[in-house]
């Protein structure tokens, strides 16, 4: 199919699409646990799980976009690839085990692979200059919101059963909107010429690309830095249901949850049109300490209410780090290793502080 001469419009269109995906299932993951019966505990060991094996396979989907496979290509696959296992979750959801198995699999299948769509797009607009990254990625956060409250009225409605046919009718939306975005062969497939702004790029081995990337010390730092942030932020996000149904909240409330935290992460995600501006060491220090306010104001007033009002904080904290992460990624570490580097900081901070978060969480 002939690529759109504004790739905004297809990588809006990507983007709001993949992230209703996502709300439709993780967003509500936690809710459709608990109301199968599922324990505190059970469902931190389960999110801990999905967080562990995203930690070890992440950086890998990353270095097979850079290196083995173009982008658009991968991603396809991959979401193929997680149909079956959507539709066999509540075939088999009275089963633990079988939930150990599936959940993280969706995870990394779908959820994880984030930040290779977020370097493809970065990629397509270094080459041609004509998609609004900015543009593009609010329209994920708009799209989430929208599809937050949409399936949690839907679950209100006809049950759990409309988050897994949501998921995968906007996965397969996303797919079709793909199809218009411009070709982007992996590194080891560019011309020399398109690889003059970064060093010679040769098919080096998924180790070799790591321990390119742990010689990059600031990276590292933000990454240990990230992961206790993201340590902080878990905690909650991942019980929310849990929080929200004992003060009479029900699975509406989950969604206007995150459809709060989503809408309030735009006016940042705006700010990469002047990345040089905003991406700032001490106003990524004020911003992301702003999160701590969620918990401490549901814990003053611990209503449903108050929950989804205090996401205003979350989005705060998380939407700068979403800007910030893709500028300081990329000015430290190795172009030709951009997908690798977006994943491996996604999924190792993702992974550790999400894994210990939901542990953690779940004793608690």
């Amino acid at each position: 199919m002939r690529p759109a001469k504004n790739q905004t419009i297809p990588s809006a269109a990507v983007h709001g699409l993949y992230w209703a995906m996502s709300a439709a299932f993780f967003g509500f993951i936690t809710a459709y646990l608990v109301d199968s019966g599922f324990s505190d505990v059970e469902v931190g060991w389960i999110s801990a799980v999905m967080y562990l094996v995203s930690t070890f396979v992440g950086p890998l989907t990353g270095y097979i976009a850079d290196m083995r496979m173009p982008a658009r290509r991968f991603l396809i696959w991959s979401f193929f690839l997680s149909v079956p296992f959507v539709l066999a979750l509540p075939l088999v959801v009275r089963s633990i085990w079988m939930v150990f198995l599936i959940v993280p699999i969706v995870s990394v299948t779908q959820n994880l692979v984030c930040g290779v769509l977020d370097s493809m797009l970065v990629r397509i607009n270094e080459r041609s200059h004509n998609l609004d990254f900015p543009i593009s990625r609010s329209s994920g956060s708009i799209l989430y919101a929208v599809s937050c409250v949409v399936v949690g009225r839907l679950i209100a409605v006809f049950g759990y059963q409309a988050m897994f046919a949501a998921n995968i009718t906007m996965m397969i939306a996303t797919v079709i909107a793909m199809l218009f975005l411009e070709y982007v062969p992996s590194a080891a497939q560019m011309k020399p010429e398109e690889l003059a702004q970064a060093q010679a790029v040769e098919k080096v081995s998924f180790g070799k690309a790591f321990m390119r990337l742990l010689r990059c010390r600031e990276y590292m730092v933000y990454i240990v830095a990230m992961t206790f942030f993201l340590y902080g932020l878990r905690l909650t996000l991942v019980f929310q249901a849990n929080l929200v149904f004992p003060v009479g909240g029900t699975a509406e409330h989950v969604g206007w949850a995150g459809a709060v935290a989503a809408v309030f992460e735009v006016p940042f995600v705006l700010m990469l049109r002047n990345t040089q501006k905003f991406s700032k060491r001490w106003l990524a220090a004020l911003l992301l300490g702003l999160g701590a306010l969620k918990p401490f104001l549901f814990f003053l007033w611990p209503t449903a209410e108050m929950f989804v009002i205090s996401q205003v904080f979350q989005a705060i904290a998380y939407g700068f780090q979403l800007v910030f992460s893709l500028d300081y990624i990329k000015k430290n570490t190795p172009p030709e290793l951009y997908s690798t580097a977006n994943m491996i900081y996604t999924t190792v901070n993702m992974g550790l502080g999400c894994t210990m978060a939901a542990i953690t969480g779940g004793y608690m």
